[in-house]
């Protein structure tokens, strides 16, 4: 039987100030690769500002020292346009079919993030 390799996958760390980030990145992937024996992909490993994150379709901002979190624009855009896609009238489509396919697209409702 071949080895197993696990990869470590979205995460996301948020810290206060620029500085004790790069302290915190390197403690965490010291961890993740020590501890959890884990492999860290560094090239796609980043340090930034919470405004330009975009991550599973979310975007995340700060508001009232509390970081919150939003549909990315981006995402909201493509949604519309596929929506748009699907209720064109000129398709030759009936009002039923129009609904089965809307209804296969209906988007789930994000759960809580709790802090």
């Amino acid at each position: 039987m071949p080895p197993v390799r696990e990869v470590a996958d979205n995460a996301l760390i948020f810290c206060k100030s620029r500085k004790s980030t790069g302290r915190t990145l390197a403690n965490i992937i010291l961890f993740i690769e020590g501890e959890l024996f884990l492999k860290v992909n560094r090239a796609k490993t980043t340090v930034t500002h919470v405004s330009r994150i975009k991550y599973l379709g979310y975007a995340f901002y700060r508001s009232r020292g509390k970081c919150r979190f939003r549909v990315h624009p981006k995402s909201a855009k493509k949604m519309k346009g596929r929506i748009r896609e699907i209720t064109q009238k000129n398709k030759g489509w009936s009002n039923d079919y129009r609904r089965q396919k809307l209804a296969k697209y209906e988007v789930p409702k994000p759960k809580s993030i709790k802090a």
